[in-house]
């Protein structure tokens, strides 16, 4: 579009252009031949008057006026001029076309007032005598220095004129042809002008439409500069861009991929940047929020807060708030947004999920009373028979005995206690876990043998431990770990069974891995505190867990092996019919093996 628009301005401007050098020449030329034909026919008419003045001052002056009209009306018939002679009280005596009688005193014509005061006079008007438009040319005839009469003679300018709209007709036609000429070339010209420049508009087109790989090329060398300059802007263009992008990206994706929330505002408090994360820690959809101001998608009060401070100071600002429903800690941190000037441009919030770190915080605390706790009473019970012994209870043996089988039971729940802790420990460091060697081993075996070390303990009380595994199951993993998180739920079953109960020990293979059921027919456990039964020393009935010699570490124990192996353990049970324990082993590559170790 913009090159027809280009294209008819070349052309109109051609052709205007044109159309007005054609038509000034027109009528120059025109009014040219018009004074060219009047100045040759008023010496025509001059050359005329002075050939023929000698003849009539003759006939003047012998009065012969017979003689002089016959010479006169021969003269202007042969030269088709009209011949007057005026004597000089404007008498006239002699005119070729008309009768000198009937003629009225030609004294106050201005070409013979001219001639009577001595000069050639001239004159153009409609003369009343033929009813034609006339030139008249009138010289003075002398006598002896003495003035006479005038000779006059006149052309009809009828004759010019059509001979003038004759030549003007030809310069018409002419100029027309020119003309048309004029508008073919104009429009070839034109065409050649804006070809180019369509190919250019055409080009930058293409490249404000996103294809800065394109590039212009070279019309005609008279636009060589043009397009390539062009060219290079294009190239810079596309270079920054390209920069620009690959900044944009990197930016995003490192937005994108923080664990902490990113908020960015403006001073209008419209939201800049919010990346995942903090759509995820505010419970907010993936919608577009870019935009859009922060009172509309965040209802929490202490964050629109901190972001108004924020904006006001220029001190960092931290707080740490709870999100609900699921009661998340999030530590706020705002400061203003400053451009690459100097200039404060808006508000940035870094919100950061320290709910793992106050939740390990609360079971730190927990575990170190518990540790308390737990090594307190064994500690207090032995100090408390010690002094009794030494108090005399030593000198009466059945009483010293009795003490000292307490004190025994109590320091093997002491050293059970810390043999877990270490065992715990270990599992959840590193380091530690650096030195866990795993091989493949046959998953039956290893039940075998955790189910010879609870034998005893079942056989006791008259609790049958039942086997269904498949023979020869051969699974990557560290025997020892395995059967000690099997002895624990065993003995967990056994404990917490009635005699004369059944202990079902499952195999169960898919695709993933394999499941190890151990299920009883015990006392069970109630649905509020089965997600806790696997944190340390926790104890669904505390009083009867340590009079069965229980450290309350067991199957926290459980739960990290399984996590080594990169397992996992979960319970079912029901109060009065029992438990049932999955402990799920999956088939290890060689990658989780090598995470494993190291």
């Amino acid at each position: 579009m913009a090159y027809k628009r280009l294209l008819l301005q070349i052309f109109l401007s051609f052709l205007t252009i044109t159309l007005i050098v054609l038509f000034t020449i027109t009528w120059y030329s025109g009014d040219l031949v018009k004074s060219f034909f009047l100045k040759e026919t008023h010496q025509n008419l001059k050359n005329i008057a002075q050939l023929l003045s000698g003849q009539v001052i003759t006939q003047i002056e012998t009065r012969n006026y017979a003689q002089l009209a016959s010479i006169i009306n021969q003269l202007g018939a042969t030269t088709d001029t009209r011949i007057t002679v005026v004597l000089n009280d404007g008498l006239v005596v002699a005119d070729s076309e008309q009768d000198p009688q009937k003629m009225d005193n030609h004294a106050r014509r201005p070409e013979i007032i001219e001639a009577f005061a001595g000069k050639i006079g001239s004159s153009q008007r409609y003369s009343d005598t033929v009813n034609k438009n006339m030139l008249y040319v009138a010289i003075p005839l002398k006598r002896d220095g003495q003035i006479i009469a005038a000779l006059r003679t006149a052309f009809p300018l009828n004759a010019i004129e059509e001979t003038l709209l004759s030549i003007q007709k030809q310069i018409i036609i002419a100029g027309i042809f020119l003309a048309i000429l004029t508008v073919v070339i104009g429009w070839v010209i034109s065409r050649k002008i804006s070809a180019p420049y369509e190919q250019i508009t055409n080009g930058i087109e293409r490249i404000a439409s996103g294809e800065l790989g394109f590039r212009l090329q070279l019309p005609n060398k008279g636009m060589e500069k043009l397009v390539n300059a062009l060219n290079a802007m294009v190239s810079q263009l596309d270079d920054k861009i390209r920069t620009i992008d690959h900044q944009t990206r990197e930016l995003n994706a490192v937005l994108q991929s923080m664990a902490e929330g990113v908020i960015a505002v403006d001073h209008n408090k419209k939201i800049l940047i919010m990346n995942k994360a903090a759509h995820k820690l505010l419970g907010l959809s993936s919608e577009e929020v870019v935009g859009r101001k922060i009172k509309e998608i965040v209802q929490i009060k202490q964050l629109r807060k901190i972001i108004t401070n924020a904006l006001k100071t220029n001190e960092l600002i931290e707080e740490e708030i709870i999100i609900p429903p699921d009661d998340r800690y999030v530590q706020l941190h705002g400061t203003i947004l400053i451009n690459e000037e100097g200039k404060t441009i808006g508000a940035l919030v870094v919100l950061n999920d320290v709910t793992r770190l106050r939740r390990l915080e609360a079971v730190r605390r927990d575990f170190v009373a518990n540790v308390s706790h737990e090594i307190r009473t064994p500690l207090t019970s032995i100090k408390g028979f010690v002094e009794t012994l030494r108090d005399g209870a030593m000198n009466e043996p059945e009483t010293a005995k009795h003490f000292l089988d307490i004190m025994s039971t109590q320091s093997n729940r002491l050293n059970m206690i810390i043999e877990d802790l270490l065992t715990l420990a270990s599992l959840e460091e590193n380091e530690e876990r650096a030195s866990i060697q795993f091989e493949d081993a046959d998953l039956k075996g290893v039940i075998h043998s955790a189910i010879e070390i609870c034998q005893p303990t079942a056989d006791a009380k008259h609790i049958g431990l039942n086997i269904n595994c498949p023979e020869r199951v051969n699974l990557r993993m560290n025997p020892s770990l395995i059967e000690q998180a099997l002895v624990n739920l065993i003995e967990n079953a056994v404990k917490y069974s009635p005699d004369h109960t059944q202990v079902y020990i499952n195999c169960i293979a898919n695709e993933q891995g394999h499941t190890i059921e151990v299920k009883d027919e015990g006392i069970g456990i109630e649905t509020e505190q089965l997600p806790r039964i696997f944190e340390r020393f926790y104890r669904v009935d505390k009083a009867r867990s340590r009079k069965m010699g229980g450290t309350g570490l067991g199957l926290s124990i459980v739960k990290h092996i399984a996590k080594v192996h990169h397992g996992k353990v979960n319970v079912e049970s029901t109060v009065g019919k029992g438990s049932t324990f999955r402990f799920f082993i999956p088939k290890l590559s060689l990658s989780d093996q090598l995470s494993s170790s190291g």
